[in-house]
């Protein structure tokens, strides 16, 4: 053999060499992919039977408020009144009671605007009618 034929042969072999390699990591890649594989389905079954267990938590809860709020709408709640405003030009008075004609309105459930402004119009007093 010629110098020539054992430098193209000593090319072959280092070239078959490195595509068993390749080969190697590409099994060893593709068992690792597999394993992520199985990993990620089990963690998305995992997640799934907790969204199951949260979703039914959430329907109890929601039973257990809607049938409490169906008990208190049939009882009646004293909501108190708000103080009268009489039109003075105190920025802190106009505040607070435009805080609790608010709170009020919404506890009466005054719901159309024509309600809100007879019932408001009934806590004011002296210049603030005018």
């Amino acid at each position: 053999m010629c110098l020539l034929e054992m430098e193209a042969l000593r090319a072959q072999i280092t070239l078959l060499s490195r595509i068993r390699d390749i080969e190697a990591t590409q099994l060893e890649l593709a068992d690792a992919i597999k394993d992520i594989i199985t990993e990620t389905k089990t963690t998305i079954s995992t997640l799934e039977t907790d969204l199951d267990e949260i979703k039914a938590h959430v329907n109890m809860i929601q039973l257990a408020v809607g049938n409490s709020t169906t008990l208190d709408r049939g009882q009646r709640v004293r909501v108190p009144e708000p103080l009268r405003f009489e039109g003075n030009r105190d920025v802190k008075e106009l505040e607070n009671f435009l805080f609790d004609i608010e709170q009020y309105l919404r506890a009466i459930h005054a719901t159309s605007e024509e309600d809100k402004v007879s019932k408001v119009s009934m806590y004011l007093s002296e210049d603030a009618k005018l």
